[in-house]
Order: C-alpha cells, then structure tokens, then sequence
C-alpha cells in the first residue's frame, strides 16, 4: 500500500516538471525501511541509484511527520532529513533535485580517463614501420579525422545547450582551441587534452548527460578509426 496520498505525488510530479527534468525519468516503488518495520514511498531516478525515499516519522522524533533518505545528497551521498510538515518535504525535495542535477551533470574524470588511458595504452605498445611515436606529431590523415570530429562535436553542443551567445561563442573558442593543437601534440597527449578539455566543456555549458554521452561516444570512434589509420 502506498504511503504517499495521490495528491502529494501529484505535487511533487508539479516540481519535477517545474524543475526540468521528466517524470517519466522516475519511478515510484514501495521502500522497506532499513531498520523498522514501515513501508514508505521511494523516487527512483531511472538507471541509476539515486533516489529520493520519503518514510513516515519516527515515534522516537515525534517533531517529525514525514523521513527523507535521498541520495545524492548535498555533501554526501546518502543522507537524511527530517520534515516536520509537507511544506517542508517539498523544500528538501526541491533541493534534492538541484543535487541530482549536479551529479548526474558532472562527469567522473577517474573513470573515464581510465577508460581512454587504456585505449591509447593499446596503440602505444603497438609498434611497426608505418607508425608514429607517441611523442610525434600526428600526420595529416589523422589530423583530418579529430578534425571532422571536433565540427561535428561543436555542432552537437551548439544545438543541445541553451541557447545563449555567451556560450556559443566559448564552445566555438574552446573547439577552436582543440583543433589547433592537433599540430602541436603526440596521438597520446593530445587524446588526453581532448579528453579534458571536453570535460571541462560540457560542464561549462550545462550540457545534459545525453549530450555528454553522445560527445563521447563520437570521440571514442574517432580514437577506434584513429587505430585503424595507425596501423
């Protein structure tokens, strides 16, 4: 049995959608509480672990009507909050959603340089006649392909980002950049670079985790086809 009333998941499907995120991005499913023995209400964010879990109040705390357990939290990843009225769940919930924002946003450098660390590891300890040291500059055919991809990863952000000139202009600078240091760098320092600097990008601007995906995902083919050039 749900413990939430219809008309407060109503409201807080309002605040979703009045937060810009989609409600269809959520779950509701029925929570066990870790250590007594209630059943509460938990917001799951699809494909994730994070949630936004809201119990009813402890007898021990008789100051609080409702229990949150949500996770991110501000300064941890799981914490909780006690709401001694709705109004004030909503608040929390409110603020859980610029969390969620914020970590769901922001891309983990440790596990994606790992990632790419490996990738250009593979092509370093490959070595034959037709090939480039790590610390040579890159020839034209390979030049040509982070080229092509860097017009098709600014134009990526340019059409998924909020629209503002300020931010078209930094993109456009920053991808600029990028491109002119493809003659001034090794394969493997220069995959490093674009892998920071379009980090560094795509939390700049805001973008959506879909669009940090997809700029990835380009730049993980380019390195595949890179490959093949090389050898």
């Amino acid at each position: 049995m749900a413990f939430l009333m219809n008309s407060q998941k109503a409201l807080l499907h309002e605040i979703i959608e009045g937060h810009d995120f989609n409600a269809n991005d959520f779950v509701i499913v029925p929570s066990q509480h870790p250590m007594r023995d209630v059943t509460g209400d938990s917001f799951r964010f699809k494909k994730t672990d994070y949630h936004f879990t809201v119990y009813p109040k402890n007898s021990k705390l008789s100051h609080a009507q409702f229990v949150v357990y949500c996770s991110p939290g501000n300064h941890k990843l799981l914490e909780n909050h006690f709401c001694r009225v709705w109004d004030e769940l909503c608040n929390v919930f409110i603020q859980y959603l610029s969390w969620l924002r914020r970590e769901i946003t922001t891309i983990d450098p440790w596990a994606s340089a790992t990632e790419y660390t490996e990738i250009i590891d593979s092509i370093s300890d490959r070595r034959s006649e037709n090939t480039i040291s790590d610390n040579d500059s890159l020839p034209l055919s390979e030049r040509e392909v982070f080229w092509n991809a860097l017009t098709t990863i600014q134009a990526t952000l340019l059409e998924n980002i909020q629209d503002t000139s300020e931010r078209d202009v930094y993109v456009i600078s920053q991808i600029n950049i990028l491109k002119d240091a493809v003659t001034k760098f090794g394969r493997k320092d220069y995959v490093m670079l674009l892998y920071t600097m379009l980090a560094g990008i795509i939390t700049t601007v805001g973008a959506s985790p879909e669009t940090g995906a997809a700029i990835f995902n380009i730049l993980k083919e380019t390195i595949s086809h890179i490959r093949t050039l090389a050898f």
